[in-house]
């Protein structure tokens, strides 16, 4: 493997150089939820207090979930107030899809604000709200893991990088990254679906791979165009 230093020029990441003296071209590059991502860099903001919000108008501490894309700032701005009026109408714990029909209150807190839970915490700093990083719900399958790599093999910045190569094979080398959860998962504890997916014929090989919940290893999955799916296994990390 021999990376490409200068990436001003739009080429693509590396050479991979077989033995029989043949080059391949392959792009690197990492699957995540980007919604996901700037909701949560929103909330951990150091600047504006990170996951803590001081409580002025309710009366006990709180934990709150917001949904993916929530406007965060407006959440720091307004729960306080809306907490209060959760707490006059005697709640000390929520799940909003499920109670907004039988409290106003909580239908404002998910509709104006995108909370869509909270619980009383004792923290340790008194009067104060913590804002939870957002979660990821759905069901677990090895298409999610298929969908993830369509996403990333059909954006233009990938296609043409290796379209650019002149190379006969051109490789798309997919990190899923643990905060895009679904496909994460689907990688790491399904096997792959048996069929090829969907590829640009500006990419013949992609390769899906993640750390699994030890940081010392990674899993791999890998196809090439027309061809089923190869699981190549867990690989261990040497230090």
């Amino acid at each position: 493997m021999h990376y490409h230093d200068d990436q001003s020029t739009g080429i693509y990441d590396f050479d991979l150089q077989y033995l029989d003296g043949t080059v391949a071209a392959v792009e690197v590059t990492v699957s995540t939820s980007e919604q996901l991502e700037r909701t949560a860099a929103a909330i951990l903001d150091r600047r504006k207090g990170r996951t803590f919000v001081p409580a002025k108008k309710s009366r006990n501490g709180w934990w709150v979930h917001p949904m993916r894309g929530a406007k965060i700032d407006r959440i720091r701005a307004n729960v306080d107030e809306y907490l209060a009026a959760i707490e006059a109408e005697g709640h000390t714990r929520f799940f909003a899809y499920r109670d907004a029909a039988s409290s106003p209150s909580i239908a404002r807190i998910l509709y104006d604000l995108g909370i869509e839970g909270g619980d009383v915490i004792k923290w340790k700093s008194p009067n104060c709200i913590r804002i939870a990083l957002p979660a990821v719900g759905g069901l677990v399958s090895a298409e999610s893991v298929e969908q993830a790599l369509e996403a990333e093999a059909t954006k233009e910045d990938n296609r043409r990088k290796l379209a650019a190569s002149g190379c006969n094979k051109r490789h798309l080398f997919v990190y899923i990254n643990r905060q895009n959860f679904l496909p994460w998962v689907a990688l790491v504890d399904e096997g792959p679906p048996p069929r090829s997916p969907t590829l640009p014929i500006e990419i013949t090989d992609v390769w899906a791979v993640t750390h699994t919940r030890s940081p010392a290893e990674v899993i791999v999955w890998k196809t090439e165009t027309g061809k089923n799916w190869q699981y190549l296994g867990v690989l261990q990390i040497l230090s």
